[in-house]
């Protein structure tokens, strides 16, 4: 069962970076864009069990991406870090 888990896992930080590299952001204007803290956006490529993202928060990151990419994401994007 062991296996399954840390599988499961490997699988969930490859997500996510697969995630943020769509992007084309660091994971710096990627915790910026979606309002998550850079050091659990790192844990989370780290794969860091203690700060294993919930699935539904993986789904709503992939929704919004895809959405941004259908459109002109360059421009929101820009306009979305230049806020903060």
């Amino acid at each position: 069962m062991k296996q399954k888990e840390t599988s499961k896992m490997n699988e969930t930080a490859k997500r996510i970076r697969k995630l943020r590299k769509q992007t084309e952001l660091s994971q710096v204007e990627f915790a910026r864009l979606f309002g998550i803290p850079t050091r659990t956006i790192e844990n989370w490529e780290m794969d860091n069990d203690k700060s294993k993202p919930p699935a539904y928060i993986i789904n709503l990151l992939e929704i919004s991406i895809n959405e941004l990419i259908k459109s002109n994401y360059s421009k929101e994007i820009t306009d979305i870090l230049s806020k903060k």
